[in-house]
């Protein structure tokens, strides 16, 4: 029985998406147990994610200047100040996936010499 589950759920890579999901839920519930607001919870559990699954930086640039379009005609109200820090969020994430990208290239070059 235990190598009918071994074949199964763990040698096919179902377990590690689940400890994928669980480490973002984690990240979720220490956000949540520090009392961070909504915003700063989802912002760091998107990062882990990224983390955990990359994928192309193009994606933060794209969310960082829809919130700074949306922030900018918001200057009137207090909304105006999460929108900028929702973009200040997605301008370091973005030079953080483009950092990552750069050594995971120039690891990827080193490995065709």
């Amino acid at each position: 029985m235990l190598g009918l589950i071994k074949k199964r759920f763990i040698n096919t890579g179902l377990a590690k998406n689940y400890f994928d999901v669980f480490l973002v839920i984690v990240a979720i519930l220490i956000g949540s147990y520090l009392n961070w607001e909504i915003l700063n919870i989802a912002v760091f559990s998107l990062f882990v994610f990224y983390i955990l699954k990359p994928f192309p930086s193009i994606i933060f640039v794209r969310l960082g200047f829809l919130s700074l379009i949306i922030g900018i005609p918001l200057l009137i109200t207090d909304k105006a100040e999460d929108f900028m820090l929702l973009f200040y969020y997605f301008l370091a994430l973005t030079v953080i996936s483009k950092i990552y990208e750069f050594v995971l290239l120039d690891e990827k070059q080193k490995e065709k010499k």
